[in-house]
């Protein structure tokens, strides 16, 4: 049995992003929320590191969260770091054998635009 509690860390929102520009435009993301979990921030370790580098993805963070089929790399996840709101695309998502069941979720940092749908 684990002693300490898992994904304690930090309240994250998971959304759906579909993009609302018209074809041409700068990408402007249409955030629907799915989700608001618990996750725990995990260290990028140097070989998923160096492989997000060979397939020129830049890592800027890893949470572990629980395991959720409805969760993909097309969506968004939004939190709060040192009082200030950051918005990140899903980049990819990794199933480790622990229970209880969790994913870790790789993040790329969004510069964008986005709004937040009215549905």
């Amino acid at each position: 049995m684990h002693s300490r509690m898992p994904l304690a860390d930090t309240v994250i929102q998971v959304y759906d992003a579909t993009n609302g520009a018209a074809p041409g435009d700068m990408p402007v993301w249409l955030l629907t929320l799915k989700h608001t979990l618990r996750a725990e921030k995990r260290v990028i370790g140097m070989q998923r590191h160096y492989a997000a580098l060979q397939a020129q993805v830049q890592l800027d963070g890893l949470l572990r969260v629980p395991r959720l089929p409805d969760i993909s790399p097309q969506d968004m996840v939004l939190y709060a770091e040192n009082g200030e709101e950051k918005a990140y695309r899903i980049t990819q998502i990794q199933y480790p054998p622990e229970f209880p069941l969790v994913m870790d979720v790789s993040l790329e940092r969004v510069e964008e635009r986005y709004e937040f749908s009215a549905g």
